[in-house]
C-alpha cells in the first residue's frame, strides 16, 4: 500500500514539530515536506505534489493561499 503524501504548513515551529511527530507515528503516512510561510509552502507543494496539504487556517498569507 502506497503512503499518503502530507505536507504540513504551520507558523508555529512547535505545533509544526508536533504534527509531524505525530502523523509519523502512523506507517500510512509520510511528511513529505514543511512549511512556516505560504510562499514556502506554494514551493514545497509544487516540488513534492503531496496528497494531502494541512495548512494553518489563521497563516497570514503573502501570496493569497486559499
Amino acid at each position: 500500500m502506497e503512503k499518503i503524501r502530507i505536507v504540513i504548513v504551520e507558523d508555529d515551529q512547535e505545533w509544526l514539530d508536533g504534527l509531524t511527530t505525530y502523523l509519523e507515528a502512523f506507517n500510512e503516512f509520510e511528511i513529505v515536506g514543511q512549511a512556516l510561510t505560504s510562499s514556502e509552502a506554494t514551493n514545497i507543494v509544487y516540488l513534492t505534489c503531496p496528497d494531502i496539504v494541512l495548512m494553518d487556517i489563521m497563516l497570514e498569507s503573502e501570496l493569497n493561499v486559499q
